[in-house]
């Protein structure tokens, strides 16, 4: 599984801090609201990378069934 760049662990860090002031009052600092987003990446990333996985694996099997069905028209009646 690939790794969040520091951009965009700094950008989901904050979202996440902004998110725990403005919805819930909490007011964490910076260096908690990293260790909190490093769990949430590490409890949840997996559920959305095999989901990811899951939706690439019926879009390459649907294309794949495209390309089986035009093959199959390409078959020539032969004589016996």
């Amino acid at each position: 599984m690939q790794t969040l760049s520091k951009a965009q662990k700094e950008h989901l860090t904050e979202q996440l801090s902004t998110y725990l002031l403005d919805e819930l009052s909490i007011d964490i600092g910076g260096f908690d609201a990293e260790f909190l987003c490093d769990f949430v990446i590490e409890q949840f990333a997996p559920h959305f990378y095999n989901q990811g996985l899951a939706a690439a694996q019926l879009k390459m099997q649907q294309q794949v069934d495209l390309i089986s069905d035009a093959v199959d028209e390409l078959i020539m009646p032969t004589e016996r």
